[in-house]
């Protein structure tokens, strides 16, 4: 359940996990500020991918691993958390 209240306030359209990567299908209207997730995004050894269509992709770094996906998505909203609104 405390996921689902994390998604909701970042207006998520769905989320996919595994222990390797998780996934979030994110609305037009998030509250994450775009400069900020571009900071996250744009280097190049960042874990982190977001496609045109808004989906943001956290995949395991080398050496990274997560006993679930719950686990890959609680470290997806932590890293997110600075780019609130």
């Amino acid at each position: 359940m405390r996921l689902k209240t994390e998604l909701r306030k970042l207006r998520a359209l769905g989320c996919e996990a595994t222990a390797r990567s998780v996934t979030l299908h994110l609305g037009e209207d998030t509250p994450l500020d775009s400069g900020k997730v571009l900071e996250l995004v744009r280097p190049r050894n960042s874990p982190l991918p977001l496609t045109p269509d808004m989906r943001l992709t956290r995949r395991a770094r080398e050496g990274e691993t997560f006993s679930s996906g719950l686990e890959a998505a609680d470290k997806l909203l932590a890293e997110l958390q600075g780019c609130m609104r």
